[in-house]
């Protein structure tokens, strides 16, 4: 660059990013007569200084500038969002590996255990490998599985462990002499193996020593390169045994061949639609009927599912959460129903909270039939009594027709008394079909 006193305007303007013509102008404004290759001098370079400066402090370059830093923000801000993303990408990538869902379900079975017990585990992993990668420092289990896994791995539970939980010692008689003869084993050692593990899961299980079934898994996961995911379908069934229907689930997405047969996947799929899991359920049942399309549990397991369905479309269309309906007191329950009867087209009144004579609601449809209303919030199955209510209030209130409606079911004798006075149960299912707007199961509402 040349040097200011030799400097032209048009040399200046773009060394100082001051567009030309601007500084030409703001020469012009102070009655300097100039071009654009006119050397300046110390009174013209002050100038337009002075101008710039000038210029700066206005609310418009103010407000150029905001925006200027909003816009770079902005664009930091989406650098930051690709990072993370790639970052997230680079994450799910590793944990399809089968290093990856190794680390995963020796994470899940520690989640399942007690705090000090897993903490115990995580810190002898990580002193094991501290010790056998010596500088190299790891911070979680995760990081030595992910880079350890490729090696053979000899590590055992702990002593005071294996005295406090009953863990089988023949990890410790294994594993202790290694050798790299004895990684070359031949299958049918490999398999002797594997149906110890089994046996002594099968074990615990049987004598609802949990923690120990997990604990053993997690060791024999860790010592153990030569079995398929298959092999480990006893902690499915560990899973299932001890209710932790959502961590079986975690489990099947980590790998399917855990469930590797129509009676496991049967069992999981059962579970996961009695626990509310609708998507689920939908995926386990199409996978058990392409193994097994005869398998006898599918036709119930559907029938679960779509009365899981209605309640799914509860939620999703209509925003209202069956579930919530269970904690919803007496008055609640019968203002929710006698809302939905209102916002359907009926002309609806409700009974005195006290002396109602057996109804809570009087409906009156289209034709102007009066129908005499029992609303039953319970968390068990209804008896007759609310069915002997309901026709003495029918006589009470004039009543043409009678419903007893509950989010629960009902007992046989209910169902009896009802059929021979002509009254009309709906049980929670139908009660799911009436909050959607769906009458069609019903004779009398629509009489």
């Amino acid at each position: 660059m040349s040097d200011k006193k030799e400097q032209t305007i048009r040399q200046y303007a773009k060394a100082s990013s001051i567009p030309l013509k601007q500084a030409l102008e703001d020469l012009k404004s102070a009655e300097f007569s100039c071009n654009a290759d006119d050397v300046l001098d110390q009174i013209m370079r002050k100038k337009l200084l002075a101008c710039f400066r000038k210029r700066a402090g206005t609310p418009e370059a103010k407000a150029k500038k905001e925006l200027k830093r909003q816009e770079e923000a902005k664009e930091d801000a989406k650098k930051q969002k690709r990072k993370e993303e790639e970052a997230e990408e680079k994450y799910k990538r590793k944990l399809a590996t089968p290093e990856g869902k190794i680390w995963l379900l020796i994470d899940l079975c520690c989640e399942l255990i007690p705090d000090q017990i897993a903490n115990q585990i995580a810190d002898h992993i990580i002193k094991y490998y501290k010790n056998a990668a010596g500088k190299q420092s790891f911070v979680t289990v995760s990081d030595i599985v992910f880079s350890f896994y490729s090696d053979y791995i000899k590590i055992n539970p702990t002593i005071d462990m294996i005295s406090a939980y009953g863990l089988n010692i023949y990890y410790i008689s294994i594993n202790s002499s290694v050798t790299s003869e004895q990684r070359k084993a031949n299958e049918n050692e490999v398999n002797n193996y594997i149906k110890q593990y089994h046996k002594s899961i099968n074990n615990h299980i049987k004598h609802n020593c949990y923690t120990a079934a997990l604990i053993e898994t997690i060791y024999f996961i860790l010592n153990n390169k030569k079995y398929n995911f298959k092999d480990l379908y006893p902690v499915g069934e560990l899973l299932i045994g001890m209710g932790a229907i959502d961590s079986a689930l975690r489990l099947y997405n980590i790998d399917e061949r855990v469930f590797n047969t129509p009676n496991r996947l049967s069992l999981l799929a059962d579970k996961a639609v009695k626990s509310g899991n609708f998507d689920d359920s939908v995926k386990l049942v199409k996978k058990l009927i392409e193994q097994e399309p005869y398998h006898p549990s599918i036709s119930t397991i559907q029938a679960e599912i779509k009365r899981l369905e209605q309640r799914h479309r509860l939620k999703t269309t209509f925003s209202i959460d069956f579930s919530k309906v269970d904690e919803l007191s007496g008055v609640e329950f019968e203002n929710l129903l006698m809302d939905k009867f209102s916002s359907l087209g009926f002309k609806v009144e409700s009974t005195p909270k006290t002396g109602d004579f057996g109804a809570d609601l009087i409906v009156e449809n289209s034709e102007g039939s009066r129908i005499i209303v029992q609303c039953k919030r319970f968390k068990s199955k209804v008896n007759l009594k609310a069915v002997q209510e309901v026709v003495g209030a029918m006589g009470h209130y004039t009543g043409d027709m009678g419903i007893v409606i509950t989010n629960n079911s009902f007992l046989n004798s209910a169902v009896k008394l009802a059929e021979s006075h002509d009254i009309e149960l709906w049980d929670g299912d139908k009660l799911v079909s009436f909050l959607a707007g769906d009458l069609s199961f019903s004779e009398t509402i629509n009489t």
